[in-house]
């Protein structure tokens, strides 16, 4: 889902140096795409299971990425043990606030899945818009053109005809979709922080461990439904958490392959493919105005994605980045 924000990929603590291979970033990012879109889907199912919300599915997706980060830890023999505790609380809070709105949004009452994917990928937006506050840094007139044509994109998403062509922004679906993308905006610069003490290993398994912490409670409190869930309910949380991790490590591979903003134009094919899906399989198709808001969002939020130089090539590093998603 989400190449910012749920997807956007934590900075590894010291530069580091990889062939330049655009064509395996797109290969690899199509792939995470995909992924990501089918785990939409298995949310958007899930959602219709009684005493099935957004709890179970955010379970399965950390246990899924703590094995694989304990697995890549010991074969690598590497420590996973934090630093930086205060920004590692405030990834994850913020992490699992994204993952838990964006997953309601999907669900009854909310919005079709490719809105929501939009305005999930506004949160380049809200990082540009915060880093003068919280990182001091400077915002040049690109990023204030970004930061308009958002804007402007997120209101008329919002428009309701049916209500006088007034910005509704108290919609569910929509509002939780922003707030996602907003939460996925402060992740993101906890884990520019973050890339300054910790290992992203250390940071992905962390956050995966406070998913399991929020979402277990909430979980234990709907047992009497668990035990009615059919083998269908337990096969997609399987896959939810399977190819929500599977997704996070091909995203991972392309942002060492290519430079972000070429990772983050090849994310939108996910788009497409949420699109697919959400008309095939729901009958779902966004408003006009969604399209339109949304789709000047997506151009606001490339233009504020940074472009990174190209990494020379070089032997290759011993870690790598990894997506927050």
């Amino acid at each position: 889902m989400v190449a910012i924000a749920l997807d956007a990929p934590a900075a590894t603590k010291a530069p580091e140096h990889r062939p330049h291979r655009p064509w395996r970033a797109l290969a690899l990012v199509v792939a995470a795409s995909a992924s990501f879109a089918v785990v939409a889907a298995t949310i958007k199912e899930l959602s219709q299971v009684e005493g099935c919300g957004a709890a179970p599915p955010i379970l399965s997706r950390g246990l899924f990425g703590l094995l694989a980060c304990l697995a890549w830890a010991r074969s690598h023999r590497r420590s996973i043990r934090p630093s930086s505790w205060w920004f590692l609380l405030w990834r994850c809070g913020a992490g699992v606030g994204a993952i838990a709105c964006y997953y309601r949004a999907l669900g009854p009452g909310g919005t079709d899945l490719v809105t929501a994917a939009m305005l999930l990928k506004t949160s380049p937006l809200w990082v540009a818009l915060l880093s003068p506050l919280l990182l001091k840094e400077r915002t040049g007139p690109r990023t204030w053109v970004a930061l308009a044509l958002g804007l402007a994109g997120v209101v008329i998403a919002s428009l309701d005809p049916a209500h006088g062509w007034v910005p509704n922004f108290g919609q569910l679906g929509l509002g939780l979709a922003l707030v996602s993308g907003l939460c996925s905006a402060f992740a993101y610069i906890a884990l520019r922080q973050l890339a300054r003490t910790d290992d992203p290993v250390t940071v992905v398994a962390t956050f995966s461990g406070a998913l399991m912490v929020v979402s277990l409670p909430v979980v234990l409190l709907s047992a009497h439904h668990v035990s009615a869930w059919e083998g269908r309910t337990w096969g997609l949380l399987l896959l939810a958490g399977l190819l929500g991790t599977v997704g996070q490590l091909f995203l991972t591979a392309a942002f060492t392959y290519s430079t972000a903003a070429a990772v983050t134009i090849g994310g939108l094919s996910e788009l497409a493919m949420q699109g697919g899906i959400s008309v095939a399989r729901y009958g779902e198709v966004p408003t006009r105005e969604a399209l339109i808001g949304g789709g000047l969002a997506l151009v606001a939020g490339l233009l504020a994605t940074p472009r990174l130089p190209r990494a020379a090539p070089a032997a290759p590093p011993s870690s790598s980045g990894t997506p927050s998603r």
